[in-house]
Protein backbone atom coordinates (compact mmCIF):
# COMPACT_ATOMS: atom_id res chain seq x y z
CA UNK A 1 0.00 0.00 0.00
CA UNK A 2 1.42 3.37 -0.67
CA UNK A 3 0.77 6.93 0.88
CA UNK A 4 -2.14 7.46 -1.70
CA UNK A 5 -3.98 4.26 -1.06
CA UNK A 6 -3.76 4.82 2.51
CA UNK A 7 -4.78 8.27 2.73
CA UNK A 8 -7.92 7.07 0.30
CA UNK A 9 -8.89 4.21 2.94
CA UNK A 10 -8.58 6.64 5.87
CA UNK A 11 -10.62 8.93 4.01
CA UNK A 12 -13.22 6.33 3.38
CA UNK A 13 -13.65 4.87 6.91
CA UNK A 14 -13.73 8.82 8.09
CA UNK A 15 -17.10 9.18 6.01
CA UNK A 16 -18.44 5.68 7.32
CA UNK A 17 -18.02 6.77 10.80
CA UNK A 18 -19.85 10.00 9.55
CA UNK A 19 -22.27 8.55 7.74
CA UNK A 20 -23.22 6.27 11.12
CA UNK A 21 -22.70 9.62 13.54
CA UNK A 22 -19.50 8.28 15.19
CA UNK A 23 -16.71 9.85 16.47
CA UNK A 24 -13.93 8.91 14.73
CA UNK A 25 -11.80 11.31 16.70
CA UNK A 26 -12.58 9.58 19.79
CA UNK A 27 -12.02 6.49 18.31
CA UNK A 28 -8.52 7.31 17.12
CA UNK A 29 -7.87 9.44 20.96
CA UNK A 30 -9.13 6.26 22.85
CA UNK A 31 -6.28 3.69 20.52
CA UNK A 32 -3.15 6.23 21.03
CA UNK A 33 -3.14 8.22 18.04
CA UNK A 34 -4.32 11.15 19.06
CA UNK A 35 -3.45 13.30 21.96
CA UNK A 36 -6.47 13.95 24.02
CA UNK A 37 -5.99 18.18 23.74
CA UNK A 38 -6.63 17.75 20.10
CA UNK A 39 -10.27 17.11 21.28
CA UNK A 40 -10.23 18.68 25.08
CA UNK A 41 -13.09 21.54 23.71
CA UNK A 42 -15.28 18.32 22.37
CA UNK A 43 -18.41 17.58 24.61
CA UNK A 44 -18.36 13.79 25.22
CA UNK A 45 -20.96 11.83 26.23
CA UNK A 46 -20.76 10.19 30.04
CA UNK A 47 -22.76 7.72 31.51
CA UNK A 48 -24.47 8.07 35.06
CA UNK A 49 -22.98 5.33 37.19
CA UNK A 50 -25.75 4.68 38.96
CA UNK A 51 -29.87 5.69 40.01
CA UNK A 52 -29.11 7.90 42.41
CA UNK A 53 -26.87 9.90 40.36
CA UNK A 54 -29.52 9.98 37.57
CA UNK A 55 -31.91 11.09 39.66
CA UNK A 56 -30.23 13.82 41.42
CA UNK A 57 -29.47 15.31 37.26
CA UNK A 58 -32.53 14.67 36.61
CA UNK A 59 -34.11 17.30 39.40
CA UNK A 60 -31.32 19.70 38.75
CA UNK A 61 -32.48 19.46 35.51
CA UNK A 62 -35.91 21.25 36.17
CA UNK A 63 -34.76 24.70 36.81
CA UNK A 64 -32.92 24.78 33.70
CA UNK A 65 -36.16 23.61 31.67
CA UNK A 66 -38.10 26.50 33.58
CA UNK A 67 -35.15 28.91 31.88
CA UNK A 68 -35.52 27.72 28.65
CA UNK A 69 -39.22 27.95 28.48
CA UNK A 70 -39.02 31.36 29.64
CA UNK A 71 -37.18 32.66 26.38
CA UNK A 72 -40.07 33.11 23.50
CA UNK A 73 -39.57 32.79 20.11
CA UNK A 74 -42.29 34.33 17.90
CA UNK A 75 -41.80 32.12 14.44
CA UNK A 76 -42.38 28.77 14.05
CA UNK A 77 -39.14 29.47 11.30
CA UNK A 78 -36.76 30.80 13.93
CA UNK A 79 -37.96 27.77 16.19
CA UNK A 80 -37.11 25.16 13.74
CA UNK A 81 -33.76 26.93 13.04
CA UNK A 82 -32.79 27.28 16.70
CA UNK A 83 -33.98 23.74 17.76
CA UNK A 84 -31.51 21.85 16.14
CA UNK A 85 -27.95 22.67 16.15
CA UNK A 86 -25.96 23.31 12.67
CA UNK A 87 -23.02 20.75 13.22
CA UNK A 88 -26.11 17.80 14.22
CA UNK A 89 -26.76 17.83 10.46
CA UNK A 90 -22.87 16.90 9.33
CA UNK A 91 -24.11 13.13 10.06
CA UNK A 92 -26.25 13.43 6.60
CA UNK A 93 -23.75 13.32 3.85
CA UNK A 94 -26.07 14.55 0.84
CA UNK A 95 -23.56 16.92 -1.07
CA UNK A 96 -23.44 14.18 -3.77
CA UNK A 97 -27.12 15.54 -4.75
CA UNK A 98 -26.08 18.90 -4.20
CA UNK A 99 -28.53 19.01 -1.32
CA UNK A 100 -27.91 20.82 2.07
CA UNK A 101 -29.48 18.41 5.01
CA UNK A 102 -30.25 21.54 7.11
CA UNK A 103 -32.12 23.70 4.47
CA UNK A 104 -34.08 20.59 3.43
CA UNK A 105 -35.16 19.56 7.57
CA UNK A 106 -35.94 23.17 8.46
CA UNK A 107 -38.25 23.95 5.02
CA UNK A 108 -40.07 20.58 5.70
CA UNK A 109 -40.12 20.71 9.34
CA UNK A 110 -40.93 24.60 9.27
CA UNK A 111 -44.29 23.33 6.84
CA UNK A 112 -44.72 20.64 9.27
CA UNK A 113 -45.59 22.72 12.13
CA UNK A 114 -47.35 25.75 10.16
CA UNK A 115 -49.66 22.93 8.41
CA UNK A 116 -50.09 21.26 11.88
CA UNK A 117 -50.14 23.82 14.61
CA UNK A 118 -53.73 23.58 15.55
CA UNK A 119 -53.17 19.83 16.24
CA UNK A 120 -50.06 19.95 18.07
CA UNK A 121 -51.04 22.45 20.37
CA UNK A 122 -54.35 20.54 21.36
CA UNK A 123 -52.34 17.33 22.04
CA UNK A 124 -53.13 16.48 25.66
CA UNK A 125 -52.77 12.30 25.70
CA UNK A 126 -49.54 10.21 25.15
CA UNK A 127 -51.36 8.15 23.27
CA UNK A 128 -52.20 11.07 20.63
CA UNK A 129 -48.76 12.86 21.12
CA UNK A 130 -46.60 9.73 20.19
CA UNK A 131 -48.83 9.53 16.77
CA UNK A 132 -47.85 12.73 15.66
CA UNK A 133 -44.51 12.06 16.68
CA UNK A 134 -44.21 8.58 14.97
CA UNK A 135 -46.34 9.87 11.39
CA UNK A 136 -44.28 13.11 11.82
CA UNK A 137 -40.76 11.30 12.01
CA UNK A 138 -42.05 8.52 8.71
CA UNK A 139 -42.42 11.92 6.92
CA UNK A 140 -39.36 13.54 7.24
CA UNK A 141 -37.84 10.45 6.54
CA UNK A 142 -39.59 10.16 3.64
CA UNK A 143 -38.68 13.49 2.53
CA UNK A 144 -34.72 12.81 2.71
CA UNK A 145 -35.28 8.89 1.47
CA UNK A 146 -36.48 10.80 -1.82
CA UNK A 147 -34.61 13.75 -1.73
CA UNK A 148 -31.55 11.18 -2.19
CA UNK A 149 -33.11 8.19 -3.86
CA UNK A 150 -31.88 6.33 -1.06
CA UNK A 151 -34.75 3.76 1.21
CA UNK A 152 -33.61 4.04 4.64
CA UNK A 153 -31.10 6.69 4.46
CA UNK A 154 -32.86 8.93 7.16
CA UNK A 155 -34.09 6.25 9.51
CA UNK A 156 -36.71 6.43 11.69
CA UNK A 157 -34.33 7.40 15.16
CA UNK A 158 -32.35 10.20 13.20
CA UNK A 159 -35.92 11.58 12.13
CA UNK A 160 -37.44 11.28 15.28
CA UNK A 161 -34.61 12.82 17.30
CA UNK A 162 -34.93 15.77 15.21
CA UNK A 163 -38.25 16.38 15.42
CA UNK A 164 -38.29 15.56 19.17
CA UNK A 165 -35.91 18.59 19.68
CA UNK A 166 -37.80 20.63 17.69
CA UNK A 167 -41.13 19.53 19.39
CA UNK A 168 -39.14 20.82 22.60
CA UNK A 169 -38.67 24.02 21.32
CA UNK A 170 -42.21 24.88 20.13
CA UNK A 171 -42.80 24.81 23.62
CA UNK A 172 -40.97 28.07 23.09
CA UNK A 173 -43.64 29.42 20.75
CA UNK A 174 -45.02 32.92 21.70
CA UNK A 175 -48.52 31.85 20.44
CA UNK A 176 -48.82 29.23 23.36
CA UNK A 177 -49.87 30.13 26.47
CA UNK A 178 -48.59 28.84 29.69
CA UNK A 179 -51.91 26.29 30.03
CA UNK A 180 -50.56 24.60 26.20
CA UNK A 181 -47.32 24.50 27.65
CA UNK A 182 -48.20 22.54 30.54
CA UNK A 183 -50.57 20.12 28.48
CA UNK A 184 -47.08 18.90 26.06
CA UNK A 185 -44.23 19.29 28.82
CA UNK A 186 -45.32 15.83 30.28
CA UNK A 187 -45.60 14.48 26.89
CA UNK A 188 -42.51 14.92 25.22
CA UNK A 189 -40.31 12.26 23.72
CA UNK A 190 -36.55 12.26 24.43
CA UNK A 191 -34.47 13.01 21.55
CA UNK A 192 -32.62 9.50 21.51
CA UNK A 193 -28.52 10.45 20.23
CA UNK A 194 -25.11 9.71 21.74
CA UNK A 195 -25.72 11.82 24.78
CA UNK A 196 -28.94 10.69 25.90
CA UNK A 197 -28.28 6.71 25.37
CA UNK A 198 -25.15 6.86 26.69
CA UNK A 199 -25.78 8.14 29.55
CA UNK A 200 -28.33 5.67 30.93
CA UNK A 201 -26.00 2.57 29.41
CA UNK A 202 -25.07 1.24 32.98
CA UNK A 203 -28.58 1.31 34.44
CA UNK A 204 -30.24 -1.34 32.81
CA UNK A 205 -32.02 0.00 30.02
CA UNK A 206 -34.26 -2.34 28.18
CA UNK A 207 -31.83 -3.45 25.42
CA UNK A 208 -28.02 -3.22 25.70
CA UNK A 209 -26.41 0.13 24.53
CA UNK A 210 -23.24 -0.02 22.50
CA UNK A 211 -20.65 2.31 24.23
CA UNK A 212 -20.83 3.68 20.40
CA UNK A 213 -24.49 4.45 20.53
CA UNK A 214 -25.61 7.58 19.22
CA UNK A 215 -28.84 8.88 16.88
CA UNK A 216 -27.77 6.57 13.83
CA UNK A 217 -28.34 3.29 16.10
CA UNK A 218 -29.79 0.88 13.72
CA UNK A 219 -31.86 -0.84 16.58
CA UNK A 220 -33.98 2.66 17.42
CA UNK A 221 -34.91 2.36 13.99
CA UNK A 222 -37.66 -0.01 14.66
CA UNK A 223 -40.79 1.80 15.64
CA UNK A 224 -40.95 -0.76 18.54
CA UNK A 225 -37.84 -0.62 20.20
CA UNK A 226 -38.24 3.20 20.23
CA UNK A 227 -41.06 3.13 21.57
CA UNK A 228 -40.20 0.65 24.87
CA UNK A 229 -37.19 3.02 25.05
CA UNK A 230 -39.26 6.49 25.19
CA UNK A 231 -41.60 4.34 28.33
CA UNK A 232 -38.44 3.07 30.03
CA UNK A 233 -37.13 6.52 30.26
CA UNK A 234 -40.58 7.86 31.19
CA UNK A 235 -41.25 5.31 34.25
CA UNK A 236 -37.74 6.19 35.45
CA UNK A 237 -38.45 10.03 35.55
CA UNK A 238 -42.02 9.08 36.65
CA UNK A 239 -40.55 8.10 40.04
CA UNK A 240 -39.04 11.44 40.93
CA UNK A 241 -42.16 13.60 39.67
CA UNK A 242 -40.10 14.46 36.63
CA UNK A 243 -40.83 14.02 32.78
CA UNK A 244 -38.77 12.54 30.09
CA UNK A 245 -37.66 15.63 28.83
CA UNK A 246 -36.10 16.47 32.40
CA UNK A 247 -33.67 13.35 31.52
CA UNK A 248 -32.70 14.75 28.08
CA UNK A 249 -31.17 18.03 29.78
CA UNK A 250 -29.70 16.17 32.31
CA UNK A 251 -27.41 14.06 29.96
CA UNK A 252 -26.31 17.22 28.22
CA UNK A 253 -25.70 18.83 31.06
CA UNK A 254 -23.36 15.93 32.15
CA UNK A 255 -21.68 15.96 28.96
CA UNK A 256 -21.38 19.50 28.54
Amino acid sequence: MNITDARSELLDWVARCKTNDIDYLDIMTSLGFLQKSAIQNKPTPCAFKDMDEFGEAVITAKQDLKKFLDHKIPDIGLIVKSSVAGNTFRAFHMKSRGLAPSELYRSTVTKIFIRDLALFKGLNTQEAYTKFVVTRAKEIGTVFDESMGKDGFMGFNRASKLLNLTCKEMLRFSGFDREVQRNLLPLLHVPWDSFTLQAVRLLKPPYPIPMNASMGWEKLNDEETYLMFQAWIRAECDKLNAYPIHYEIAAWNMAH
